[in-house]
């Protein structure tokens, strides 16, 4: 059972040019998946069922995060194993507004559908 929340809304007619809101979303560390992309995952629960959520970002983005950070004293530093992975030393939230990206899979083999951020505030 996939419990993907991006591969559930468009199996219920959600489609890529519509914008998906989310509040209060906590972020407590990120990856950088290039120069120009990151992604970080949350988990939230929906009618009894845990769903995965991932949110892909740029840099401008990040530049937003780093902005929100500062006014509430956060830094985030560079795990030493997963030399791609940020972690934030308390956890901020994001009111986020996205879209659907396309269809991908992990290394698992499992689908889904990452949410690609708009706006963050």
């Amino acid at each position: 059972m996939n419990n993907d929340y991006g591969t559930k809304l468009k199996a219920n007619g959600l489609t890529t040019k519509q914008d998906v809101y989310f509040y209060e979303i906590p972020l407590v560390e990120f990856f950088k998946l290039n120069n120009n992309s990151f992604t970080f995952m949350v988990s939230e629960w929906h009618q009894n069922e845990e769903l995965v959520l991932s949110f892909d970002f740029s840099n401008r983005e990040l530049k937003k995060i780093h902005s929100i950070m500062a006014t509430q004293q956060r830094v985030y530093i560079k795990d030493s194993f997963y030399p791609n992975k940020f972690i934030i030393n308390q956890a901020i939230y994001l009111d986020i507004k996205a879209r659907l990206g396309k269809e991908e899979q992990d290394s698992s083999g499992d689908k889904f559908i990452p949410f690609i951020i708009e706006e963050i505030s």
